[in-house]
């Protein structure tokens, strides 16, 4: 293994001299030092504060010879010190069990769906205390977009944690975890068990029932395979099942291998068609939206949900049919249900970039370029799936020669408007339930103080800042150099 280098840069003297700074292993120390005082740190912020007070009385009493202060102070001191040595105590009890966590369901945005579950193998705490799990982290929802997440839950029996996430927008979640047991009062905790860390994939939200927007299945092509050998006859044939048609006997053949054989087709004919989609999750740096923003992270959240339910329908309406999706990455060849889930997923750390100077090409695309009258064919008649901010939308459909083309794009909605207090959404169609208290598919709610996304949310708060409201909110016209059929979908951010 190579030396590591070491740069040394000389002061003159008139420069200062550089800061003193501590050696390493004092630095690890006091890392050390820090974490175990965090570690077996028994109050909370509730419980400092209370036990601040406590003592500032109890000296405040002594010195004025207040009897009554005294007891005051001398009865929640020792009610404090309590709650933390019986909860340090259960905790040590808990310290060995073993944690299993099951993440098997996937997660979506903006939407319950089953949660995560975690396990402790050992008893639960007595008196007044509970087991909580501490989840803090973030969600990668864009190229510079992360959103602090925070998540407390408590439970009576550590057995079985359930724990009910929700999300407003798709992307990469990371977050550590930690457990601790606490009283119901919440003035003391006793960590116990070591940090785990996780990332998972937050996929687009599903569109179900009514909320699936217009979707065609037009465009194409079909590739057929036909093989056809007259001269090997005893290649297509099979051994007899009761229930073949006496004529289908293959009674020459049959006396040759002292067996019966029928007879099958020599001509076998395959079509697929494939539908190729292209998802445009594009930006461009000079034009009128440079940089990402709420509304941007909004259209695209709902872009990627729209193009999942759109593969999932035409495959479910068309077994047969196969889908080629181009991206700003790449290629990809989906033929089944769980290659549309695999996309899915994907999906999570796909954000607005630049639109790359040639398309991307995967292998199906290098192995069509090698063929210039198959491309032409597999081109005739494709999918576009764009937001509002894609500014080179007219000129990729331009290029789109022959051949009809649908594109689906979000737009802009009304302005954004903060979100009316529950009490004044008088909806006719609005039913009672939990449900009801999640957005529709093309709205997605954002607050600075984290209480609009779900009731059972402790907290989410933007960790980097991004433009909340757009100057220019028009949306660029579709202008093509062939039949184009356009279907917009309106997305509204509140807050």
């Amino acid at each position: 293994m190579p030396e590591p280098v070491v740069i040394v840069e000389k002061s003159t003297s008139e420069a200062p001299a550089p800061r003193s700074r501590p050696e390493p292993h004092v630095r690890v120390r006091l890392l050390r030092g820090w974490n175990r005082f965090h570690a077996y740190y028994p109050f909370t912020v509730a419980g400092s504060v209370l036990f601040i007070v406590t003592v500032y009385l109890l000296g405040r009493s002594a010195v004025a010879r207040n009897a009554y202060g005294l007891v005051i102070a001398v009865a929640a001191l020792f009610v404090l010190l309590l709650l933390a040595l019986l909860g340090r105590w259960q905790a040590e009890r808990l310290s060995k069990a073993e944690a299993t966590w099951d993440f098997s369901a996937p997660l979506y945005a903006r939407t319950t769906g089953k949660p995560p579950v975690v396990q402790l193998a050992g008893r639960g705490p007595h008196l007044y205390f509970r087991v909580h799990v501490l989840l803090r982290g973030r969600l990668v929802a864009g190229r510079r977009a992360r959103l602090s997440f925070y998540r407390n839950i408590a439970s009576e029996s550590p057995e079985r944690i359930e724990l009910p996430l929700f999300f407003p927008l798709c992307g990469r979640l990371e977050f550590r975890t930690e457990f601790y047991v606490g009283d119901v009062f919440g003035l003391t905790r006793s960590r116990f068990g070591t940090r785990q860390i996780f990332a998972l994939p937050v996929q687009p939200a599903p569109f179900a029932g009514s909320q699936i927007p217009p979707i065609q299945a037009a465009g194409g092509d079909r590739e057929t395979s036909r093989t056809k050998q007259p001269d090997e006859e005893r290649y297509y044939m099979r051994e007899y099942v009761p229930g073949d048609r006496f004529r289908d006997i293959n009674w020459k053949a049959s006396s040759r291998l002292t067996q019966l054989y029928t007879r099958t087709s020599p001509v076998t004919q395959e079509q697929t068609q494939i539908i190729t989609v292209h998802f445009r999750h594009f930006l461009t740096p000079g034009g009128k939206h440079p940089s990402e923003s709420l509304e941007s992270l909004a259209q695209l959240n709902i872009l990627k949900s729209w193009l999942v339910a759109y593969l999932f329908r035409v495959k479910r309406e068309h077994p047969e049919f196969h889908f080629r999706v181009v991206t700003g990455r790449g290629t990809s060849m989906l033929e089944s249900e769980e290659d549309i889930h695999e996309l899915s997923r994907s999906l999570s750390d796909l954000h607005l970039e630049e639109e790359p100077t040639f398309p991307a090409a995967g292998p199906a695309e290098l192995e069509a370029a090698a063929q210039g009258e198959e491309r032409d064919r597999r081109d005739r008649d494709s999918t576009v799936f764009s937001t509002a901010y894609d500014d080179g939308l007219s000129a990729f459909l331009q290029t789109r020669t022959r051949g009809q083309t649908t594109v689906y794009r979000t737009v802009f909605g009304p302005k954004p408007v903060r979100r009316r207090p529950a009490a004044a959404a008088t909806a006719p169609t609005q039913r009672s339930g939990a449900q009801n208290r999640l957005p529709p598919p093309n709205i997605i709610r954002f607050s600075m103080l984290g209480k609009e996304f779900f009731p059972t949310l402790s907290a989410f708060f933007p960790t980097q800042y991004i433009p909340v409201r757009e100057r220019d909110r028009s949306n660029p016209a579709v202008i093509g150099g062939q039949s184009i059929e356009l279907v917009e979908r309106k997305v509204l951010v509140e807050w």
